[in-house]
């Protein structure tokens, strides 16, 4: 009787990984993967840093300035339920309520340094 050859090849008498070839230089007209590099649109402010935004993003940046506080959960709450109902933003709800509790009070200037 004798043995039935094998169809495929004994992947452990190869070196790892050794199926995967280059086919960058298979493409007709092109060497490599070099000549890609036109296909890539340049995009106005592509140089510019990324990460978060500088300013308050309002038109009038000069009457607004970012801040951060921290404020109660349940207060936080409110004030974006309100601004859903509303349908305005957290910003224009907290901006609102500042000025009707400012508007009643009398208050003096603090001495610069």
């Amino acid at each position: 009787m004798t043995k039935k050859p094998k169809l495929g090849h004994d992947p452990f008498k190869e070196e790892p990984l050794s199926f995967i070839r280059d086919t960058r230089a298979d493409r007709p007209g092109k060497a490599g993967n070099i000549g890609n590099i036109e296909n890539t649109k340049t995009r106005p402010g592509h140089g510019k840093q990324r990460g978060r935004p500088k300013g308050s993003g309002a038109k009038d940046r000069d009457k607004w300035k970012r801040a951060t506080f921290i404020v109660r959960r349940d207060h936080l709450e409110k004030l974006k339920a309100m601004a859903y109902w509303e349908r305005l933003t957290a910003t224009e709800v907290l901006d609102r309520a500042l000025e009707t509790y400012l508007k009643r009070k009398t208050i003096k200037p603090i001495r610069s340094k």
